[in-house]
């Protein structure tokens, strides 16, 4: 049986919103549909230790396993469960920490599933998370569907959610839609869905791309073997420009976030720049694989603001 214990707080302007090292973009709702591995944590629990596949970068750390809690998240390391939600993220004494929340919310494991499932092929794999038709506690008659994805290399964040209902007679509504860092000194949380604020949602997606704090090794490393390679604009509005300083190009991939093939340029003469559009594209991260003559392949990562 749960107790609830209100705790009274402020929320100071500061903690109304924050998008501390990772940019957030709104995308249209596209769950991946998935046939995965079921998990039943006890309520409020989690599960145990669950490998990723990949090495994925959180805030700075690497991590190749996670844990599912039945609240709606994922977190990085061993917690403990929690369901009353009386503080705002960041926060030094909140717990949960070093998770993902999407959104965190008291949920019951009486109905629903929740999965997960590896897809792709690497370096552009998909860890899935699913929540389908999960019962809100205490609102039984309310379901949440949402998903968490998590893609290899670019260490891209999507959080994808169907139907979040507003269970008002439990946690007065609370949810808390965003990341949080290890140390409680950090987070991205999406405006408006913080504490003490309640919402509903349904059908939306929301992109987190990383900012700073990059994993020594990992991701796309826009420094890497050859400094003289250049995109630009960079974020863009579509057109963009790839330059060689000091070989020719030979082709241009661009593939999306969760590593599908958009489109190859292959170039049949000497050229130092090419010109590329994504004027269409829906706005996000994508990833471009750039060969010159020297012939070993370069990474760079380009985020396109408008569709």
């Amino acid at each position: 049986m749960k107790n609830l214990v209100l705790v009274l707080l402020f929320c100071s302007p500061l903690t109304a919103g924050f998008a501390q090292c990772y940019s957030q973009i709104a995308l249209i709702y596209a769950p991946t549909p998935i046939a995965g591995t079921v998990v039943a944590p006890t309520d409020d629990g989690f599960t145990p230790a669950i490998p990723i596949g990949f090495n994925f970068c959180f805030y700075g750390a690497g991590y190749d396993s996670l844990y599912i809690g039945t609240n709606g998240l994922v977190t990085f390391s061993p917690t403990t469960g929690t369901w009353a939600i009386t503080q705002p993220i960041p926060n030094i004494t909140a717990v949960p920490r070093n998770c993902i929340m999407a959104p965190w919310q008291d949920l019951s494991v009486l109905g629903g599933t929740i999965s997960y499932v590896l897809t792709g092929i690497s370096p552009n794999r998909m860890f899935v998370v699913d929540f389908d038709s999960v019962l809100m506690y205490s609102c039984t008659t309310m379901v949440y569907h949402g998903q968490i994805k998590l893609f290899e290399t670019t260490n891209v964040i999507e959080t994808h959610i169907g139907t979040k209902a507003l269970c008002s007679t439990w946690n007065a509504g609370r949810a808390i839609h965003g990341l949080h860092n290890a140390q409680g000194t950090m987070a991205s949380v999406v405006p408006g869905r913080n504490f003490p604020n309640t919402w509903i949602t349904g059908n939306e997606g929301m992109q987190f791309n990383p900012t700073c704090n990059v994993c020594q090794g990992s991701g796309v490393d826009e420094n890497n073997t050859d400094s003289d390679i250049t995109v630009y604009p960079n974020p863009s509005s579509g057109i963009f420009h790839v330059f060689s300083g000091n070989s020719d190009l030979t082709s241009v991939k661009i593939m999306s976030a969760d590593g599908k093939l958009l489109k190859v340029a292959h170039l049949d003469k000497a050229i130092e720049e090419i010109d590329l559009d994504l004027s269409g594209y829906a706005k996000g991260v994508y990833f471009l694989e750039i060969r010159t003559k020297k012939g070993a392949p370069l990474y760079r990562k380009l985020l396109l603001t408008s569709d």
